[in-house]
């Protein structure tokens, strides 16, 4: 059985994405992580919680969606992406 890094299709689209744009694009894309917020738990990527890609060549991207060399990639397996917390109890 053949295994494959999950980044391996965000590298097909990465390679395409950074010939088309040259401004705003983003600094860190994170793949394959579990979301927990109010609304429920999701299996995602994020880029912007949307749909990413190049939307010259894919449907339904956001524009402003972009990647770059400097585009910064972080493999999500095994961890959870949560909204920020402060604790206000401090000892």
């Amino acid at each position: 059985m053949e295994t494959k890094s999950s980044l391996v299709g965000v590298n097909r689209f990465a390679r395409e994405c950074v010939r088309r744009r040259i401004s705003e694009r983003l600094d860190l894309v994170i793949t394959n992580a579990l979301i927990i917020d109010w609304s429920g738990i999701y299996k995602a990527d994020i880029a912007s919680i949307s749909k990413n890609g190049n939307p010259d060549i894919m449907f339904s991207v956001l524009s402003s969606l972009i990647l770059g060399s400097a585009t910064e990639f972080i493999a999500g397996e095994k961890l959870f992406i949560t909204a920020g917390a402060i604790n206000t109890h401090i000892h």
